[in-house]
C-alpha cells in the first residue's frame, strides 16, 4: 500500500509542477496578448483620426470643385444670354409676322 501511496504522491507532485508551468506560460501569453490588444487599439484610433482628416479634405476639395463648376456654368450662361439678347434685339419679329407664322403652322397640320 505504501508503494501505491508513494506513486500517487509522485503523480500528484508531478501534476502540480506541470500545472504550475502551464499557468506561468499562460500568464506570459496573456500579458503578450494584452500588449498586442493595446497596440491594436492605438492603431485603430490613429486610423480613425486619419480617416476623419481624409474625409474632411475630400469634402473641402469636392466643395471647391463644385464651386468651380458652378462659376463656369454661370459664366457660360451669362455669355450665351448676352449673345441671345444681342441676336434677338436685332431680329425682332413683329406681331403681324408672328400671326402669319402661326397660321402657316396651323395650315400644315
Amino acid at each position: 500500500k505504501s508503494a501505491v501511496n508513494g506513486k500517487n504522491k509522485e503523480y500528484v507532485v508531478q501534476f502540480a509542477v506541470n500545472l504550475g508551468k502551464l499557468l506561468k506560460s499562460s500568464q506570459v501569453l496573456l500579458k503578450r496578448a494584452a500588449g498586442d490588444l493595446d497596440s491594436l487599439k492605438v492603431d485603430q484610433l490613429q486610423n480613425k483620426s486619419q480617416l476623419s482628416r481624409v474625409q474632411d479634405e475630400l469634402a473641402v476639395k469636392k466643395s471647391a470643385h463644385l464651386d468651380a463648376v458652378k462659376n463656369t456654368v454661370e459664366e457660360k450662361l451669362s455669355s450665351w444670354s448676352a449673345v441671345v439678347k444681342k441676336n434677338s434685339s436685332s431680329n425682332k419679329i413683329s406681331q403681324k409676322e408672328m400671326k402669319k407664322a402661326v397660321k402657316i403652322c396651323h395650315k400644315r397640320k
